[in-house]
């Protein structure tokens, strides 16, 4: 009885070129994906140098800048893996002309890879708040008390308030003693010379402490980052020495700078100072010779609520205190610059 058959005969051929398509495809979709993936790994890393350009960049800005931008100025920093652009907006310019302005520093770093062109290959930007720290304070007198002095005989007492001859640019005189309250015998000072020879102003301790113009807790809070925090004796780099609690200085003490003490301070036998010194509680000028020659001030422990000061002591021993506003300035040099402003630091700044 007769058949019908179908041929088979190229059904093989078909399904071959069917798989090895399919096997193309799944390669091709694999190796798209690795490379997506690459290309994706490559970006990020690129936006992680860019981000540490634009860190770079602000950093070196804020520690080399020596003078107060003005408001939008910019500068292209280059550091490895690329620049950066640093763009400083000020953003408050306080009417008193002792107060800090606020600028908003924002960096943007640019990756460049030197294989692959000129072109950028990823951008990032960071901003930060800073305040522009002039790096001087406000001089009332050759000596400002704000706890007031108690004044002495015994002693030779020379305090003068008008600025050395030899300083360019001279400036006004100040007031030889600057306090709220005189007790004792001054009469035997010798402050014939200042604008006016002595101020008492008869106010509290406090008004007088914040009339100086110095943040005194952020000072010895930490914003203030010193050279030195325990006395070094004979140092001459117009350092920074902040000490923590009271001082007793050894005889034949001197030296030149900023002199930061939080509690009390008495001056050993023989003292010498060039520059400016900052004391919470009281000074006693004891012993023999003290020269202070820039600027003294004490009672600043008086903007701290609660603090118990005690009367600066003046006149039992000789003691010659001159205003001197280019040591003052060489002292406060180091301050001048940028300041960043805590908890103000962004690390995705828009950048359009």
């Amino acid at each position: 009885m007769p058949h019908a058959t179908r041929s088979e005969r190229g059904f093989a051929l078909p399904m071959t070129i069917f798989l090895v398509t399919l096997l193309t495809l799944l390669l091709a979709a694999a190796f798209t994906r690795i490379n997506a993936d690459r290309d994706v790994d490559m970006g990020n890393g690129y936006s992680v140098t860019a981000f540490e350009v634009a860190q770079s960049g602000l950093q070196t800005y804020m520690g080399t800048v020596d003078t107060m931008p003005n408001d939008n100025d910019s500068l292209r920093i280059n550091v490895p893996g690329g620049y950066a652009w640093v763009v400083a907006r000020l953003v408050r310019r306080p009417a008193d002309t002792l107060a800090n302005p606020t600028f908003l520093l924002r960096s943007t770093g640019y990756t460049v890879i030197s294989k692959l062109g000129s072109t950028p290959q990823a951008r990032r930007t960071v901003a930060q708040f800073a305040e522009w720290q002039p790096g001087r304070i406000k001089v009332l007198g050759a000596i400002t008390a704000a706890n007031g002095v108690d004044a002495d005989t015994g002693g030779t007492v020379i305090i003068q308030g008008y600025d050395k001859w030899w300083c360019s640019p001279q400036y006004p005189p100040v007031a030889g003693v600057y306090t709220t309250s005189v007790s004792g015998s001054p009469a035997s000072w010798s402050v014939d010379s200042g604008m006016p020879p002595m101020v008492t102003t008869g106010t509290g301790a406090t008004a007088l402490a914040d009339a100086t113009k110095i943040d005194w807790a952020s000072t010895i809070g930490g914003q203030l980052v010193p050279d030195y925090t325990s006395y070094v004796d004979n140092l001459y780099s117009n350092a920074i020495q902040v000490i923590q609690g009271s001082l007793t200085l050894p005889s034949n003490a001197q030296g030149n700078g900023l002199l930061v003490v939080t509690g009390d301070l008495t001056m050993g036998d023989t003292f010498y100072w060039q520059g400016v010194v900052l004391v919470g509680g009281r000074v006693t000028f004891a012993d023999n010779w003290t020269t202070i020659e820039g600027g003294i001030v004490s009672g600043l422990n008086a903007q701290i609520s609660g603090s118990y000061i005690g009367r600066t002591h003046v006149g039992q021993h000789d003691v010659t205190l001159h205003y001197d506003s280019c040591l003052i300035q060489a002292a406060l040099n180091s301050l001048i610059g940028f300041v960043p402003i805590g908890n103000a630091w962004i690390d995705n700044w828009a950048s359009y």
